[in-house]
């Protein structure tokens, strides 16, 4: 089955991926797997297990592409028109229909271009929203994954979840709390909300090492979290106090960052716990899994806070219990759900610092009880929460859903012309490269349809009606902080390509390093799309087409503009790389090897204005292109 994902961000930094352990099962089961996300990730942070996703992450375009979308949707009345209207009326005061109508538009064409059958949504933020007119405007099926209250809560309107909760297949719930919320908010939707417990996927723990007796160092205690008033740490710190009246010796350390850093620091000394408890700062991965595997006890004393907002089924337990960790916990959420009283560790009322102390002691006193918590912890993860035993009850939600309700043709996007040629962009909208637009109407009015590519959105400049058009086709280039995490995914890869390109073309480092993180970028989304000719429409976006060249087997051709910024000497380098292309410059024609031709338009920008100015006037006879188009069209039909 093919099934996509849609995201308000991703990724989001996080002690746990479980929606990524869920993809990667998935696709391990033989499942294909398309992702979406509205928004680009604001840190460069990568998920674990992310890298093992087959494909590449695609985002929305920026707000100007998408208005542009939406206009032309309005015009074109495709069904849209009506729900926004509605929801811009029933709900004005906390949403955007028209953006979430605007990026429809595009997760449907991704969606429709991948072949997808259906797709999930794991927060109901704006992503859900914009799941209902994704299935309005293509009927595609989609199902939800309710996180803890956040779910609840981010839309900001119970009227607007119980329709989005309605429109779903199904709805999954990570626990039976949280199944029980939802059905509070949405009764009419009770009988396709169904409990599906986040699972973990236990190889990536590593071995587990069977649970010893403490020698007669300290104790160590952990606590992994956000420092946010939810997470109750303020009674960890009392408790602590507590243990060392007791005359217990331990450490402890908190492993997180957020808003109560100084206030938990000022209190640690407060308390005079300096030399028995410390916060050491945010950890993921690998690192935060050595850090647990090294403790005696893992505690989390959570709490309900004054928003009535609490952890519903901390990640971290699961990950200390399948590291064979007794867990003190409280009475909260879901957490229940995960241990089990006096068996897998203890549970205690929250906001009560006298139990939380006692169980801590109980545990740190009886080193058998702590062995024995810690095998039946780690054999409950393996029972009930490893991913092997959690995705089936997902695959047979989806397979239900399919049979009830077969999924319906959806919107095609792609023409079944489009060509193996791509068109590279450095920008866009660009007075720079005025005729574009016209350009590609002429290739496919010849049978080619080429796939566009653009790096980098001109946020300043509106698109032309024609371009809003055509534009919706286009797959623009995530923005720098993606670049940056694809980047560092593959250093040896990068690395290859600077030391290859940094002495040959005369670009400073900073530049030199963007177009090598583009051309990292483009890899997996060329590949996918099947392209065998790159053509760079200037020279801006030539040395991105010269890197993917060298990486990948494809070959390529260029606008070279003559009025170009680079130096005459790296412009012949470039273009003799190219299998052919157009310029400005006969002289530049006639000192190259490679098949160019010369193109007006790229001799004179302002004559190429005064093209597209008849063009956009519908007078297509008096732009004077035909010859050439034909022309060019032949070569790249050749070159592919």
């Amino acid at each position: 089955m093919k099934l996509g994902y849609l995201y308000s961000r991703y990724p989001v930094p996080g002690p746990s991926s479980c929606d990524v352990e869920e993809m990667l099962e998935l696709q391990r089961l033989g499942h294909e797997i398309t992702i979406g996300s509205v928004h680009p990730p604001l840190t460069p942070f990568a998920p674990e297990g992310g890298e093992l996703l087959e494909g590449a992450v695609s985002y929305a375009p920026p707000p100007n592409v998408l208005a542009a979308w939406e206009r032309h949707a309005r015009a074109s009345g495709d069904g849209l028109n009506e729900l926004v209207r509605r929801h811009k009326k029933q709900f004005k005061a906390t949403t955007s229909p028209l953006a979430r109508a605007g990026e429809a538009l595009f997760f449907a064409r991704l969606f429709s271009r991948q072949g997808v059958e259906h797709f999930r949504v794991h927060v109901a933020g704006c992503a859900a929203h914009t799941a209902l007119f994704v299935k309005e405007l293509t009927g595609l099926p989609f199902s939800l994954m309710a996180h803890g209250q956040w779910f609840m809560k981010e839309l900001g309107n119970d009227d607007l979840l119980r329709e989005i909760c309605a429109a779903a297949e199904f709805i999954a719930a990570e626990s039976d709390y949280s199944r029980g919320l939802l059905v509070a908010r949405c009764p009419d939707s009770a009988a396709k909300i169904h409990r599906v417990y986040n699972g973990i996927d236990l190889t990536r723990l590593g071995v587990v090492s069977e649970p010893g007796v403490q020698g007669p160092e300290p104790l160590r205690l952990l606590s992994v979290a956000r420092l946010m008033p939810l997470k109750g740490f303020e009674y960890l710190l009392e408790a602590a106090a507590e243990l060392r009246r007791r005359n217990l010796d331990f450490t402890c350390e908190i492993v997180g960052d957020g808003p109560l850093r100084a206030p938990l620091l000022a209190k640690i000394q407060e308390l005079g716990l300096a030399d028995y408890v410390r916060l050491i700062g945010g950890m993921r991965g690998a690192t935060l899994r050595e850090k647990i595997r090294g403790c005696d006890i893992f505690v989390l004393p959570a709490v309900v806070d004054e928003t009535a907002s609490s952890d519903i089924f901390p990640a971290t337990i699961l990950d200390a219990m399948g590291l064979a960790k007794p867990v003190v916990s409280t009475l909260v959420g879901a957490i229940p759900e995960a241990v089990i009283h006096n068996r897998t560790g203890i549970l205690v009322p929250p906001c009560d610092t006298v139990a939380l102390a006692d169980a801590l002691a109980t545990l740190m006193r009886e080193p058998w009880l702590r062995v024995a918590q810690g095998r039946a912890a780690r054999a409950r993860i393996e029972q009930q929460f490893q991913i092997a035993a959690t995705v089936p009850s997902l695959l047979e939600l989806l397979a239900r859903a399919r049979h009830e309700n077969p999924p319906k043709p959806v919107m095609r996007s792609d023409p079944a012309n489009r060509s193996a040629v791509a068109y590279l962009v450095d920008e866009w909208p660009d007075p720079r490269i005025p005729l574009l637009e016209a350009e590609l109407v002429a290739m496919a009015d010849r049978g080619i349809t080429p796939q566009v590519f653009v790096c980098r959105s001109n946020p300043g400049m509106r698109p032309s009606r024609l371009g809003g058009q055509l534009s919706a086709e286009f797959q623009f280039l995530p923005d720098a902080m993606v670049l940056e995490r694809e980047w560092q995914a593959q250093p040896e890869l990068g690395n290859r390509v600077l030391s290859a390109f940094g002495a040959e073309y005369a670009v400073t480092g900073a530049e030199l390093l963007r177009h090598a993180q583009l051309a990292i970028t483009l890899l997996p989304r060329l590949r996918e799309a099947g392209i065998r000719h790159l053509h760079a429409t200037d020279t801006r976006a030539l040395l991105t087409a010269l890197m993917v060249s060298y990486l990948m087997d494809v070959n390529i051709s260029a606008v070279i503009e003559r009025d170009t910024a680079l130096a005459p000497e790296t412009v012949r380098a470039a273009a003799s790389r190219c299998v052919g292309g157009r310029a400005g410059s006969r002289r530049l024609i006639r000192s190259v090897e490679p098949d160019f031709i010369f193109d007006s338009n790229a001799w004179s920008r302002s004559l190429a204005s005064l093209r597209a100015s008849l063009i956009a006037l519908g007078m297509p006879g008096l732009a004077g292109n035909n010859k050439l188009w034909q022309e060019w069209s032949d070569r790249l039909v050749r070159w592919a």
